[in-house]
């Protein structure tokens, strides 16, 4: 009797009665139908037999409807602190350090991280700062591809984008280069699978003898490696099946770790390691020319030049002054008026370094590859947009100028509604929210709200065509004939308050990587590529097989 009441919430089910789902197995949930089928189209087949708000195992809430959701994010700003459960079995201060994190601070803690993250990346000046890095990375990343265009060898986006990914976020986020040496390059191409061990080991050796920026890269690198269920610790899924356990989950893990916790650990302690590191290296050179000038020389920093692809001209790693950890670090001294913070703790701003890297990286390598995907897969749109981009040269080195090319944004929208990165967002129901348009259903406060944005961007209530690829429904030219009908039924960054603060920065990014590899290549897909592309869900949804193509070098009016 007791494992049936921690394995199946019978109290919880009892207050959703009226809203209708499949039924759920005790302890195992519907994980047999999600192994079989994946987790977001797993979602999206139930969505169609019981409607767009339906009940699933945990017990959670799944709505796709947009009025409902856009209620949902408007009145409920918190996460459920239960996700983190989904991800990671951390303890200690990995645990203390992510609970800071922007992902699952609530109240004023939340709003706090929100200015900061803001302050860094919503500013159309500070957009305009990080360009030059954006820049910088995509010409070593066209440089990194040319020995494969050659019009045949099979190259896999999905792996070479998260470099550039990597790359760029993490420039952005600590203000150092993390464009992979030789070695580091060697490293994160090797297979993640295995006990982890020596991988494990290399990232905290490196921490400590390795250069801040790649021994970032390399615990960067682990931590988003260690979320791939099959790379994760046994204690997660227990988590999982068994979530009123979970203080006793932890404290095992703590006391009997295994090698995919210790992995996950040692990556984490890694970057809390080396940010300090580099948290102290600012502040003594702040401090040393406030020596210097007789006053206050915390502003200075922003007169120091991006040197050597990323990090400071100090020649010691010193972090750039336009980074967000930069900025982070103004506000801990008081310095920064316009970011008030409150992450004002070490491993506060240590934790907010890493949810930037967490939250751009994964999501802007899977959108760069599958936009890619479709481009290869629809020649003529393909040629239609390099036509765009050739036409308008001077307009590619600004976020402003960017934002200007109406195809290549209808582009990136397509393939965002079709293949969002994320495919779900979440929110616990902070009161009762009533939905008389749902025929009267009331979500009760307390409950853990998921909302499927997959199932929003292919209803076919909202969408014509939705299964096709037709970047011309988002043109002015269309008037909205191909939808959709409401707007709230395309949220790629999510909905409300709390929806993806990057989201400006990560829009900019990838428009800039996808024209520079559009100028410099034609891509074309590889027999090798599996058709019909096949996708699966981890932190984000992915290709399940990589993206391959061939690159033919192109020689275009005007190219350098």
């Amino acid at each position: 009797m007791q494992l049936t009441w921690l394995g199946w919430a019978p109290v919880t089910r009892w207050r959703l009665r009226n809203i209708p789902g499949p039924f759920a197995l005790p302890f195992l949930g519907h994980l047999p139908a999600i192994s079989a089928r994946d987790l977001v189209h797993f979602c999206h087949d139930v969505a169609r037999q019981y409607g767009p708000v339906w009940v699933a195992a945990r017990p959670w809430i799944v709505v796709s409807d947009p009025v409902a959701a856009r209620k949902i994010a408007y009145r409920s700003l918190a996460r459920p602190s239960t996700v983190a459960s989904f991800t990671h079995a951390l303890v200690g201060e990995p645990r203390q350090v992510d609970d800071e994190s922007i992902f699952w601070n609530r109240g004023p803690a939340w709003k706090a991280s929100r200015r900061a993250f803001e302050t860094s990346v919503l500013r159309p000046d500070r957009l305009a700062a990080h360009m030059p890095a954006v820049r910088r990375c995509t010409e070593r990343f066209l440089a990194r591809l040319a020995p494969y265009a050659d019009g045949s060898t099979a190259v896999d986006m999905k792996d070479e984008y998260g470099v550039i990914a990597l790359a760029i976020t993490g420039e952005v986020a600590y203000g150092v280069s993390f464009w992979p040496s030789d070695e580091d390059a060697a490293l994160l191409a090797a297979p993640t699978g295995g006990s982890g061990a020596a991988t494990s080991s290399s990232s905290s050796s490196s921490s400590s003898s390795k250069s801040p920026s790649s021994a970032l890269v390399r615990a960067c690198h682990e931590c988003m490696a260690c979320f791939e269920l099959p790379l994760a610790t046994m204690y997660l899924p227990l988590q999982m099946l068994l979530p009123a356990l979970r203080p006793l989950w932890l404290a095992l893990a703590a006391a009997l770790p295994d090698a995919a916790q210790r992995r996950h650990m040692e990556a984490r302690q890694a970057v809390a390691d080396v940010s300090r590191r580099l948290m102290r290296e600012w502040q003594q050179q702040a401090a040393a020319r406030a020596n210097d000038s007789g006053g206050d020389g915390l502003l200075l920093k922003d007169q120091t030049p991006v040197v050597n692809g990323g990090s400071s001209s100090s020649g010691s790693g010193g972090i750039s002054s336009s980074s967000f950890l930069a900025a982070m670090l103004k506000d801990q001294t008081g310095s920064n008026t316009a970011c008030a913070s409150s992450s004002g703790t070490d491993g506060g701003v240590i934790s907010q370094g890493l949810s930037f890297i967490l939250a751009g990286y994964d999501t802007t390598g899977t959108t760069l590859a599958l936009t890619t995907f479709l481009l290869a897969h629809n020649p003529t749109t393909q040629e239609k947009l390099r036509a765009e981009l050739v036409e308008n040269r001077e307009l590619l080195d600004s976020a402003d100028g960017l934002a200007q090319l109406p195809y290549l944004d209808a582009v990136l929208k397509e393939s965002q509604r079709l293949h969002p990165a994320v495919g779900h967002f979440w929110r616990d129901a902070t009161s009762d929210i009533a939905l008389p348009e749902m025929g009267g259903l009331v979500i009760p406060k307390g409950s853990f709200v998921s909302i499927s944005i997959y199932n929003m961007h292919r209803d076919p209530a909202h969408w014509k065509e939705p299964e096709r690829f037709i970047p011309e429904r988002f043109l002015q030219a269309t008037g909205g004939a191909l939808g959709p009908t409401d707007p709230g039924a395309y949220v790629p960054f999510g909905s409300g308050p709390r929806m993806c603060v990057g989201y400006k920065m990560a829009i900019m990014v990838v428009k800039s990587v996808l024209a520079g590899l559009l100028l410099r290549y034609r891509v074309a897909l590889h027999p090798r590529q599996p058709l019909p592309l096949r996708l699966k869900t981890g932190l984000t949804l992915e290709p399940a097989d990589g993206v391959w193509v061939t690159l033919q070098p192109l020689l275009l009016p005007g190219a350098k």
